[in-house]
Protein backbone atom coordinates (compact mmCIF):
# COMPACT_ATOMS: atom_id res chain seq x y z
CA UNK A 1 0.00 0.00 0.00
CA UNK A 2 2.66 2.62 0.45
CA UNK A 3 4.52 2.15 -2.39
CA UNK A 4 1.28 3.33 -4.29
CA UNK A 5 0.81 5.82 -2.01
CA UNK A 6 4.35 7.50 -2.50
CA UNK A 7 3.97 7.11 -6.10
CA UNK A 8 1.04 8.62 -6.12
CA UNK A 9 2.38 11.64 -3.77
CA UNK A 10 5.14 12.14 -5.81
CA UNK A 11 3.09 12.42 -9.22
CA UNK A 12 1.13 14.79 -7.72
CA UNK A 13 3.85 16.71 -6.48
CA UNK A 14 5.66 16.58 -9.82
CA UNK A 15 2.50 18.02 -11.39
CA UNK A 16 2.15 20.64 -9.09
CA UNK A 17 5.74 21.64 -9.79
CA UNK A 18 5.39 21.44 -13.88
CA UNK A 19 2.34 23.63 -13.33
CA UNK A 20 4.47 26.42 -10.90
CA UNK A 21 7.07 26.44 -13.33
CA UNK A 22 4.61 26.94 -16.19
CA UNK A 23 2.76 30.25 -14.65
CA UNK A 24 6.35 31.45 -13.81
CA UNK A 25 7.51 31.56 -17.78
CA UNK A 26 4.33 33.13 -18.70
CA UNK A 27 4.17 35.43 -15.88
CA UNK A 28 7.90 36.48 -17.22
CA UNK A 29 7.32 36.27 -20.67
CA UNK A 30 3.91 38.81 -20.20
CA UNK A 31 6.53 41.28 -18.06
CA UNK A 32 9.14 41.27 -20.96
CA UNK A 33 5.95 42.12 -23.67
CA UNK A 34 4.48 44.59 -21.03
CA UNK A 35 8.15 45.83 -20.69
CA UNK A 36 8.99 46.07 -24.03
CA UNK A 37 5.87 47.66 -24.77
CA UNK A 38 5.79 50.42 -22.43
CA UNK A 39 9.29 51.03 -23.71
CA UNK A 40 7.74 51.52 -27.03
CA UNK A 41 4.42 53.60 -25.99
CA UNK A 42 6.82 56.14 -24.24
CA UNK A 43 9.51 56.36 -27.08
CA UNK A 44 6.83 57.20 -29.49
CA UNK A 45 5.44 60.23 -27.83
CA UNK A 46 7.04 63.84 -28.65
CA UNK A 47 5.66 66.96 -28.98
CA UNK A 48 7.35 69.76 -30.56
CA UNK A 49 4.78 72.40 -30.56
CA UNK A 50 1.64 73.09 -28.19
CA UNK A 51 -2.27 74.27 -29.54
CA UNK A 52 -3.86 76.75 -27.06
CA UNK A 53 -7.55 76.35 -28.33
CA UNK A 54 -10.96 76.29 -26.75
CA UNK A 55 -12.64 80.34 -26.07
CA UNK A 56 -10.23 82.03 -27.61
CA UNK A 57 -10.64 84.24 -30.44
CA UNK A 58 -7.94 82.58 -32.49
CA UNK A 59 -6.00 79.15 -31.61
CA UNK A 60 -2.46 79.80 -31.58
CA UNK A 61 0.22 77.12 -31.99
CA UNK A 62 3.59 77.92 -30.24
CA UNK A 63 6.72 76.19 -31.43
CA UNK A 64 9.73 75.51 -29.16
CA UNK A 65 11.22 78.22 -31.03
CA UNK A 66 8.02 80.73 -30.33
CA UNK A 67 8.34 79.65 -26.92
CA UNK A 68 11.64 80.88 -26.60
CA UNK A 69 10.48 84.48 -27.88
CA UNK A 70 9.06 84.74 -24.14
CA UNK A 71 10.65 86.12 -21.23
CA UNK A 72 12.13 83.10 -19.03
CA UNK A 73 12.43 82.17 -16.45
CA UNK A 74 14.57 80.66 -14.13
CA UNK A 75 15.03 78.42 -10.96
CA UNK A 76 18.43 76.36 -9.40
CA UNK A 77 16.37 73.03 -9.00
CA UNK A 78 13.17 71.40 -8.83
CA UNK A 79 12.31 68.32 -7.09
CA UNK A 80 9.38 66.04 -8.85
CA UNK A 81 7.54 64.39 -6.28
CA UNK A 82 4.60 61.98 -6.59
CA UNK A 83 1.45 62.43 -4.34
CA UNK A 84 3.18 60.75 -1.38
CA UNK A 85 5.65 62.97 -1.02
CA UNK A 86 8.19 60.92 -2.51
CA UNK A 87 11.27 62.44 -4.52
CA UNK A 88 10.85 61.04 -8.16
CA UNK A 89 13.35 63.39 -9.91
CA UNK A 90 15.02 66.16 -9.36
CA UNK A 91 15.50 68.82 -12.10
CA UNK A 92 18.13 71.20 -12.02
CA UNK A 93 19.13 74.57 -14.00
CA UNK A 94 15.80 74.69 -15.23
CA UNK A 95 14.44 77.54 -17.69
CA UNK A 96 10.88 77.78 -18.99
CA UNK A 97 8.11 80.47 -19.97
CA UNK A 98 5.20 81.15 -18.02
CA UNK A 99 2.21 79.15 -18.97
CA UNK A 100 0.18 82.97 -18.20
CA UNK A 101 2.64 84.44 -21.01
CA UNK A 102 1.22 82.19 -23.67
CA UNK A 103 -2.52 82.73 -23.02
CA UNK A 104 -1.98 86.56 -22.67
CA UNK A 105 -1.30 85.97 -26.45
CA UNK A 106 -4.40 84.76 -26.62
CA UNK A 107 -7.50 87.05 -27.04
CA UNK A 108 -10.53 85.84 -24.78
CA UNK A 109 -14.24 87.71 -25.41
CA UNK A 110 -15.29 87.95 -22.34
CA UNK A 111 -15.97 90.41 -19.09
CA UNK A 112 -12.90 90.37 -16.74
CA UNK A 113 -15.88 89.75 -13.92
CA UNK A 114 -16.66 86.26 -15.58
CA UNK A 115 -12.99 85.21 -16.06
CA UNK A 116 -13.44 83.34 -12.86
CA UNK A 117 -15.56 81.17 -14.48
CA UNK A 118 -13.02 79.80 -16.73
CA UNK A 119 -10.45 77.02 -16.65
CA UNK A 120 -7.28 75.60 -18.80
CA UNK A 121 -7.27 72.07 -19.64
CA UNK A 122 -3.52 70.82 -20.58
CA UNK A 123 -3.53 67.83 -22.51
CA UNK A 124 -0.14 65.40 -22.82
CA UNK A 125 0.13 63.73 -26.22
CA UNK A 126 -0.81 60.40 -24.63
CA UNK A 127 -3.55 61.92 -23.03
CA UNK A 128 -2.41 62.74 -19.39
CA UNK A 129 -4.53 66.05 -18.61
CA UNK A 130 -4.31 68.38 -15.80
CA UNK A 131 -6.94 71.01 -15.38
CA UNK A 132 -6.05 74.55 -13.62
CA UNK A 133 -8.42 77.41 -12.99
CA UNK A 134 -8.10 80.84 -14.40
CA UNK A 135 -8.03 82.36 -10.90
CA UNK A 136 -5.27 79.90 -10.13
CA UNK A 137 -3.36 81.00 -12.52
CA UNK A 138 -3.68 84.70 -12.71
CA UNK A 139 -4.71 85.46 -9.42
CA UNK A 140 -2.89 83.66 -7.14
CA UNK A 141 1.21 82.51 -6.67
CA UNK A 142 0.26 79.34 -8.20
CA UNK A 143 0.53 80.99 -11.94
CA UNK A 144 4.33 82.09 -11.18
CA UNK A 145 5.56 78.44 -11.09
CA UNK A 146 3.53 77.21 -13.85
CA UNK A 147 6.05 77.02 -17.08
CA UNK A 148 6.74 75.39 -19.95
CA UNK A 149 10.13 73.92 -19.97
CA UNK A 150 12.57 75.21 -22.40
CA UNK A 151 15.91 73.71 -21.20
CA UNK A 152 17.63 71.69 -17.99
CA UNK A 153 21.20 71.68 -16.91
CA UNK A 154 21.94 73.22 -20.09
CA UNK A 155 20.32 71.13 -22.03
CA UNK A 156 17.05 71.93 -24.81
CA UNK A 157 14.50 69.79 -24.16
CA UNK A 158 13.88 68.15 -27.64
CA UNK A 159 14.62 64.69 -26.44
CA UNK A 160 11.34 64.49 -24.39
CA UNK A 161 9.28 67.18 -26.07
CA UNK A 162 7.40 70.19 -24.41
CA UNK A 163 7.17 69.32 -20.46
CA UNK A 164 4.42 71.55 -18.13
CA UNK A 165 5.94 71.61 -14.88
CA UNK A 166 3.78 73.31 -11.47
CA UNK A 167 7.05 74.20 -8.93
CA UNK A 168 4.51 76.11 -6.52
CA UNK A 169 2.96 72.51 -5.74
CA UNK A 170 3.47 70.73 -2.58
CA UNK A 171 3.04 67.54 -4.35
CA UNK A 172 4.03 68.31 -8.33
CA UNK A 173 4.28 65.04 -10.06
CA UNK A 174 0.25 65.05 -10.37
CA UNK A 175 0.54 68.28 -12.76
CA UNK A 176 3.77 67.24 -14.35
CA UNK A 177 2.88 67.05 -18.02
CA UNK A 178 5.14 65.24 -20.36
CA UNK A 179 4.61 65.76 -23.92
CA UNK A 180 2.41 68.75 -23.57
CA UNK A 181 -0.03 69.32 -26.92
CA UNK A 182 -2.39 71.40 -25.88
CA UNK A 183 -4.07 73.94 -23.73
CA UNK A 184 -7.76 74.76 -23.83
CA UNK A 185 -9.31 77.24 -22.51
CA UNK A 186 -13.16 76.57 -21.05
CA UNK A 187 -15.70 78.08 -19.43
CA UNK A 188 -17.53 75.98 -16.25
Amino acid sequence: MWPGFLYGCMFLMNRFVAMIKLRLALSLSFAIVAMAAGAQTEKQYHTDQVMVSGLVRTPITFSIADLDTFPHHQTDSLKITNHRGEIKNTLYNVIGVKLTDLLHQCVIDDKPRNMGGYYIVCTAEDGYVTVYSWNELFNSATGEGVWIVLSVNGSKILDDGVILINASDTFNGRRHVKWLRSVEVRKA
